[in-house]
C-alpha cells in the first residue's frame, strides 16, 4: 500500500477526527445556525454515505436479489425519507432524539466494524467494543438527559464533562499500556470521541 492511501485510509477511516472538529468550531462559530448545520451535516455525510450503496441497484447481477427482497431494498428506505423529512419539520425534536439514537447504533457497530478490520489480538478487540459502546450509551443518556427531560443544566455540565473526560482518558490509558499503539488505537480513541 502507497503512502498516499494510507495516509487516506488513517485520515478518514482510522482517526477522521478532523470531522467532529470541524462541527465544533462551525458550531461554536455561528451558534445562532445551529440547525443549518445539523441540516448540512446530515445532507453532507449521512445521504451521501448511504448513497455509497446505490451502485449495488445498477449491477445486474442483484437484479434477482432485489426482485426477491423489494420492501427491504426499496419500499423501507423511501418511506424513511419521507418520514425523515417530514420529522425534521413537524416534530423535529422527536425526530432529532430518533435520529440520534439510530446514529449512536450505526456509527458504533461501524467503528466496532473497523477496529475487526484492522484487530490482530482478540483481546484488544473485545476491551475496545465494550468501551465503545459503554461511551456510546453514556453519550446517549447525557445528550436525552440534557435536552429531553432536562434535569441536566449548564452547572452540571462542567463536573459530568470533567468526569467524562476522566474516564475516557483513563480507557485510552488502560488500552495503551495493555496492547501498546496497536493498528486500533487511533479508531478506538475516534469511536469514542466522535459523539
Amino acid at each position: 500500500m502507497n503512502v498516499i492511501s494510507k495516509n487516506i485510509d488513517f485520515c478518514f477511516i482510522k482517526f477522521p477526527i478532523i470531522f467532529p472538529l470541524l462541527y465544533g468550531i462551525m458550531l461554536s462559530l455561528f451558534p445562532s445556525f445551529e440547525n443549518y448545520l445539523i441540516f448540512f451535516t446530515i445532507v453532507l455525510f449521512a445521504e451521501p454515505h448511504f448513497g455509497a450503496t446505490w451502485p449495488f441497484f445498477f449491477y445486474k447481477k442483484n437484479n434477482i436479489f432485489i426482485q426477491n427482497d423489494k420492501f427491504f431494498l426499496i419500499v423501507l428506505p423511501l418511506l424513511i425519507v419521507v418520514f425523515s423529512l417530514i420529522g425534521f419539520i413537524y416534530f423535529k425534536n422527536f425526530f432529532l432524539l430518533i435520529f440520534f439514537a439510530f446514529n449512536i447504533y450505526h456509527v458504533t457497530r461501524q467503528s466496532t466494524g473497523i477496529l475487526k478490520m484492522y484487530s490482530e489480538n482478540l483481546v484488544e478487540l473485545q476491551f475496545q467494543n465494550y468501551f465503545l459502546y459503554f461511551f456510546n450509551i453514556i453519550f446517549f443518556i447525557v445528550g436525552y438527559l440534557r435536552f429531553y427531560v432536562p434535569i441536566i443544566n449548564a452547572e452540571h455540565l462542567i463536573y459530568l464533562n470533567l468526569i467524562l473526560i476522566i474516564f475516557i482518558l483513563f480507557s485510552i490509558l488502560v488500552n495503551l499500556i495493555k496492547f501498546r499503539k496497536s493498528n486500533n488505537y487511533f479508531t478506538f480513541v475516534t469511536g469514542i470521541l466522535i459523539f
